[in-house]
């Protein structure tokens, strides 16, 4: 996976908007996760993913403001989920001889006597798992592609960001990626070792949450608490995320510390608060307990991997007029402003990351 094909080789300086570029490069990552090399450099396929991404999200939206009653009226109100599902329906178009082509694979093998051919990927992985019930792949692969795409790139883009506000910090990390992918090649354990930029990545989580609340829930039956409150059945909660920017917990709390987490590794007593995926009831970016983000191994991975390519291939700065500030999209959703833009630059990378071992 390289940001060349999006960024270009241009050793001067150009703008682009970040929202939309660090898109295409995430559903190109998580393509190639899924799917391979081949769908992952189909334009076709990438265009369809991420228009899929962004439609379901403004249809989920708008769907989630009516009373579950009065949901089969919102298409009278919006074309939204109209433009959602003919998404969907491009994707299993898209899907569809694939799936079929491999079929016919295996049948002629299975009739040859010859061993059925092996495919990795998402595709095979859901035809296993279903052990021959229906399936809607097309559904099953969206619903991944929507976990990974949309929560993965907006990270990602308010991670760098920040990083392109402070050129010593990039420098610093820079240094570390050279140290621990020289020796460690770019496998799970390198990007364990990558420590500076997985806090650089949970303070821009806790600084710029992408929502005011956390953890909603809908009380099953009642609930008293110690002090006496008392939650009826039925009643919709969730936790406030204030706890991200409380004195008592984080020194200095509404300054972007990137190191706050890395020092904090150095405390043994909260060393395995200090990692990206770890939660606590002091930071809920994902969430807590049982229900958990279960993607947020993935999502880490994958943002340390594209951080990797865009810190030793460009230079990075704040375009005239992007902002750091919080954005209202939606009701408690916040973010960065979509139009947000930043300067980058072709530099001549310390580390052939290409020539990296990935076994």
């Amino acid at each position: 996976m390289s940001p060349l094909c999006i960024y270009g080789n241009d050793p001067e300086w150009k703008e682009v908007t970040t929202a939309e570029s660090i898109l295409a490069l995430v559903a190109r990552l998580s393509t190639k996760v899924f799917l391979g090399d081949e769908l992952c450099r189909n334009e076709d396929w990438l265009r369809i993913t991420k228009e899929y991404t962004l439609e379901s999200l403004a249809a989920g939206i708008i769907v989630s403001t009516f009373p579950s009653l009065l949901q089969p009226l919102v298409p009278f109100f919006s074309q939204k989920p109209k433009i959602a599902k003919n998404k969907l329906n491009e994707v299993r178009n898209f899907l569809n001889p694939i799936l079929a082509e491999r079929q016919r694979r295996k049948a002629e093998a299975k009739k040859k006597g010859e061993p059925a051919p092996k495919y990795e990927d998402t595709l095979e992985w859901l035809q296993q798992e279903s052990d021959g019930a229906p399936l809607d792949a097309a559904l099953y692969q969206m619903a991944l592609s929507f976990a990974a795409i949309h929560t993965t790139s907006d990270l990602l883009n308010r991670t760098l960001t920040h990083l392109a506000n402070d050129p010593n910090l990039v420098n610093d990390l820079r240094q570390e990626i050279v140290q621990v992918l020289s020796v460690d090649g770019l496998k799970k354990i390198a990007l364990a070792n990558l420590k500076l930029m997985d806090s650089a990545i949970k303070e821009t989580q806790r600084i710029t949450p992408t929502s005011a609340f956390a953890m909603r829930r809908v009380a099953k039956e009642k609930v008293v608490l110690p002090n006496g409150f008392v939650i009826q059945r039925g009643q919709y909660i969730s936790v406030d995320m204030m706890a991200l920017v409380d004195a008592d917990v984080y020194p200095d709390p509404l300054k972007f510390d990137a190191y706050r987490y890395y020092r904090m590794r150095e405390d043994p007593q909260k060393a395995m608060k200090a990692h990206l995926v770890s939660t606590t009831p002091d930071n809920l970016s994902f969430g807590l307990g049982y229900h958990s983000c279960p993607g947020r191994f993935f999502a880490a991975n994958e943002v340390k991997i594209a951080l990797c390519h865009l810190l030793l291939k460009y230079d990075w700065q704040l375009a005239p007029g992007a902002s750091l500030e919080p954005y209202n999209m939606f009701a408690e959703n916040v973010g960065f402003d979509p139009s947000n833009k930043l300067r980058y630059r072709r530099r001549q990378e310390e580390l052939n990351t290409d020539s990296l071992n990935y076994d």
